[in-house]
């Protein structure tokens, strides 16, 4: 069996959970995705999505002497992506190895941050309730993180393009100020294969040209998309305009996918009033300018198999990719 990255969808609502018949086909819960590569989990922010996720994990390792680490990377601290850590079932679990990245604010350290919000008056467990053996670390700017999955032991540097064992995962990080409070961009990159996460940053009129090289010919690429361009320029009667909120429209990602020549892109971070039929619509029009797009849903899982020498010399597209998708019940 060929080893693969396998990337997953927990939760693609932006700002806040939403639940009604409405929203069943994509999903209601806010940002959370798991990145699986043999003997490794990541898991890109801690929105709702986390835990239908942190639950999954659990049934997964029953049975089983060990389980593989866990890797969870914050792109920022903002509530939409941190509000399902409370709740993320192996944090409370002895035999997890969980590591944490993610900003600091201002003087206050990461663990400091998580300290307070899991805190009363907010949150009635303390954080220190997570018994897993758990480091919590600040994400510097251009931090590069490598994953050994054997013999596991995060390595990390500031940018750096040291050679690394071939099943290692590589993160690299971009800060980019284009949200409030700014965020971080995190790229995947493990075995000929990348991913990159850029949720939370509005592209506006010009394409970040340094984001570009980051992004450059990666195999996937999720982006915020939570507005259609009539909503952010408040050309809808009923809805204000959202330019400045730091979210991009499907078109803004089109033009970043096409400039850093992206495979695939996938749609992310919808607003929470968009129904399934606003979400089918936004998929379509973002089709006419990038065709290699769809838009992302709880439970749908995108595959990368490894590449062998033969499909390193093949690009975008063409390289070969499995999408799975588990029957989800429609209400009537």
């Amino acid at each position: 069996m060929v080893p693969a990255m396998t990337v997953k969808f927990w939760g693609v609502r932006g700002s806040h959970p939403v639940s009604a018949a409405e929203v069943s086909h994509y999903g209601g819960n806010t940002p959370s995705i798991e990145v699986n590569i043999p003997g490794l989990v990541i898991v890109l922010d801690a929105g709702t999505g986390i835990i239908p996720l942190g639950q999954d994990l659990l049934q997964r390792r029953k049975g089983k002497s060990t389980a593989p680490p866990i890797v969870l990377l914050l792109s920022h601290l903002h509530h939409a992506h941190i509000q399902g850590l409370p709740f993320f079932a192996p944090a409370f679990d002895s035999s997890t190895r969980l590591y944490i990245y993610g900003p600091a604010y201002k003087d206050q350290d990461l663990e400091k941050t998580l300290e307070v919000t899991m805190s009363p008056p907010f949150f009635p467990i303390s954080l220190d309730s997570m018994v897993a053996r758990r480091t919590i670390e600040n994400l510097q700017e251009g931090q590069v993180i490598d994953l050994p999955p054997s013999e596991f032991k995060p390595q990390t540097a500031a940018a750096s393009d040291r050679p690394v064992d071939e099943d290692t995962l590589r993160i690299r990080s971009y800060r980019s100020d284009a949200h409030p409070d700014s965020v971080f961009i995190f790229r995947l990159e493990w075995r000929g294969r990348s991913v990159v996460y850029a949720t939370d940053i509005e592209e506006m009129d010009e394409v970040d040209p340094d984001l570009v090289r980051f992004i450059a010919d990666c195999d996937l690429l999720i982006h915020d998309t939570q507005y259609t361009e009539e909503h952010y320029h408040g050309q809808l009667p009923e809805r204000p305009a959202t330019a400045g909120f730091g979210h991009s429209t499907a078109e803004m990602a089109c033009r970043v996918a096409r400039a850093a020549g992206a495979a695939r892109l996938a749609l992310f971070h919808y607003e929470p009033s968009y129904s399934d039929q606003d979400v089918t619509s936004l998929e379509a029009r973002a089709r006419k300018c990038f065709a290699d797009t769809f838009a992302a849903r709880e439970g749908l899982s995108v595959v990368f198999p490894a590449l062998g020498p033969a499909d390193m010399a093949v690009r975008g597209a063409a390289r070969p990719v499995l999408f799975h998708q588990p029957y989800i019940k429609r209400q009537d």
